[in-house]
């Protein structure tokens, strides 16, 4: 991918998938690529990624026995089919923020310290949700 554009990461972290879609913001919010890591914790976990622009699709089987891999197989393969000196932010889709979140937020320490304590309300994601967040924040360098 060209080193001159800007892009958005956007992250929508599921209980038993975790889907993406990379924008160009230079170009007014063009999606660049999509994708989806889908049967997560089962034998036949898969890596779905679809190239917008070149109208591309593959499908390759990946190992996520737990989301912890998954989150591992994303962030390897973003590393090598992205520049990630180009994305400047990550947006995540959160199920759940409890009362005092219902907006768009910005991801401070604050956010992910409620995050955790309101994780009996959804189980099923927000702990997931908040692993993603935070491995992305470490592998990428974007910091809160």
């Amino acid at each position: 991918m060209p080193k001159d554009k800007t892009y958005l990461l956007t992250i929508n972290g599921g209980s038993s998938s975790i889907k993406f879609t990379l924008y160009n913001v230079t170009e007014s919010l063009t999606p660049i690529l999509f994708g989806k890591l889908t049967g997560l914790g089962l034998p036949a976990a898969k890596l779905c990624v679809t190239n917008s622009i070149q109208a591309e699709e593959s499908t390759v089987d990946i190992k996520a026995d737990n989301y912890q891999q998954a989150v591992e197989v994303l962030i390897d393969w973003v590393y090598k089919n992205i520049d990630i000196s180009s994305v400047k932010a990550i947006g995540h889709r959160i199920v759940h923020g409890g009362h005092q979140y219902k907006n768009p937020q910005w991801v401070t320490k604050q956010l992910l310290k409620h995050l955790s304590a309101i994780t009996p309300l959804d189980p099923q994601h927000l702990p997931g949700e908040i692993q993603l967040i935070g491995y992305l924040q470490y592998k990428v360098g974007l910091s809160i």
